[in-house]
């Protein structure tokens, strides 16, 4: 009925139209985002409330707009492991994190023309896909990249298992001896 022709007419539809509108909408947003962040630390209750650790010039913070608390906040992300062991183990997830995308976004370089080498019987993202390396006997290189970031995953999971042990130990050993504050 109705819904089959509309799944039928929008599967027909230029798909990579809709995928540069729905990049350039977000690019947009993010771009919007971080210019009203900026704005918002420039407000001195308001930079107190959103970023208390950043450095400030005068009680002004020094900042240019979109990413320049970014940047600040990059000079003294490593007072963190002196300070406060759980924000430091957030921090060194949010990495672990970023790494692992970045090595996900390298693999794709090399997975994303292959699979758009495939022959011309699928349309639109459908070609970018693993169904359209049904044709090729190039599936061996799809299995040897999801092993490649399987373990990327465990290489990175075990490097940060180690810094968080030696950040553990670290902590406990200044509380142990009256380095963290009143009430160690």
């Amino acid at each position: 009925g109705i819904t089959q022709s509309f799944h039928q007419r929008a599967s027909q539809e230029n798909s990579m139209d809709v995928m540069s509108l729905a990049f350039l909408t977000s690019a947009c947003f993010l771009v919007v985002q971080l210019f009203l962040f900026s704005l918002a630390l420039r407000q001195r209750w308001a930079a107190r409330l959103l970023a208390p650790r950043l450095p400030r010039e005068d009680g002004e913070p020094r900042l240019c707009l979109l990413v320049g608390w970014a940047l600040e906040a990059w000079r003294s992300h490593r007072d963190i492991y002196k300070e406060d062991v759980d924000g430091a183990t957030v921090v060194r997830f949010c990495i672990l994190g970023f790494k692992f995308s970045a090595m996900g976004t390298l693999l794709s370089f090399v997975l994303v023309p292959l699979y758009h080498a495939g022959p011309d019987k699928e349309q639109g993202l459908n070609r970018f896909s693993l169904t359209n390396m049904y044709y090729l006997n190039y599936l061996w290189v799809v299995i040897l990249s999801a092993y490649v970031l399987v373990l990327f995953f465990f290489h990175l999971s075990a490097n940060e298992w180690r810094r968080f042990v030696g950040l553990r130990n670290c902590h406990l050993r200044r509380r142990a001896c009256g380095d963290a504050g009143p009430g160690a």
